[in-house]
């Protein structure tokens, strides 16, 4: 590879430009799609992790309340690190789609 940087890597960057044929536009429609399920996964993944982590401070499943404590503060940290993964992964998505979403719009636009 060359020397480019993570960041500067469009995986899209390719079919910037060129005209999208229906096959094209619905690719982008079920990788968007997808994009979504996987962050309500995360989201769903956290909330839960956000249950556990109340559920075992509350009632001292641990049996000690500095072991209830630390569970519980690892599992809140783990699920807010959860959701700014999620979170942040769409977006990039999202970013690395727009030229394309831009192109196919201007293009129904045009005809």
């Amino acid at each position: 590879m060359s020397n480019e940087k993570p960041s500067d890597i469009r995986p899209y960057g390719r079919f910037v430009g060129d005209e999208l044929i229906l096959r094209d536009e619905l690719a982008l429609d079920r990788t968007l799609m997808a994009s979504e399920r996987t962050m309500l996964s995360y989201l769903r993944t956290s909330l839960g992790l956000l249950v556990v982590g109340g559920t075992v401070v509350k009632l001292n499943l641990m049996g000690s309340p500095i072991a209830d404590t630390v569970v519980g503060v690892i599992s809140f940290a783990l699920a807010l690190f959860l959701t700014y993964i999620g979170i942040t992964r769409h977006l990039t998505l999202l970013r690395s789609m727009r030229p394309l979403r831009a192109n196919s719009e201007r293009a129904k636009q045009d005809a």
